[in-house]
Parts: C-alpha cells; sequence; structure tokens
C-alpha cells in the first residue's frame, strides 16, 4: 500500500461529511496523544495497559497533560 502525497490526501478529506472529518481527526490527535503518553510513561518507569484509555494514562502520569501536539 502507497501513502498518499498531501493533495490526493486533501482531495479525499474534502470528500468527506463533516461528522466523518471530525472522527478522523479526534482519532489522529488521540493516537498521537497515546503515542507521547507511552514515551512519558516509559521514560518515567510507569506501565501502561494495552486497554488504558487516554483518561487512564493521564491519571498515571498526572504531571504531563498532552494539550495539543503538533508534528513537523
Amino acid at each position: 500500500m502507497s501513502r498518499l502525497d498531501v493533495k490526493e490526501s486533501d482531495e479525499l478529506l474534502n470528500l468527506l461529511c463533516l461528522e466523518q472529518k471530525e472522527f478522523i481527526e479526534f482519532y489522529v490527535k488521540r493516537g498521537k496523544k497515546t503515542a507521547f503518553a507511552n514515551v512519558m510513561a516509559a521514560d518515567k518507569g510507569i506501565v501502561l495497559p494495552d486497554s488504558a484509555t487516554v483518561e487512564e494514562m493521564e491519571r498515571l502520569i498526572d504531571e504531563w497533560v498532552l494539550e495539543d501536539y503538533i508534528d513537523n
């Protein structure tokens, strides 16, 4: 499977309804937050169960709360 370039991705995104766009934006942001939380937890020595929700992860690593994530 090949990756889409930015133009192709934007064209496909424009075909979606608002509800679909919101779902994708939430899912992608949540996925990045989860990845970040796992890195922070590993650094702090906390093991996060695979089934942990974002809220549970935030509680376990309560010194750090990721508000937003921007990837280059």
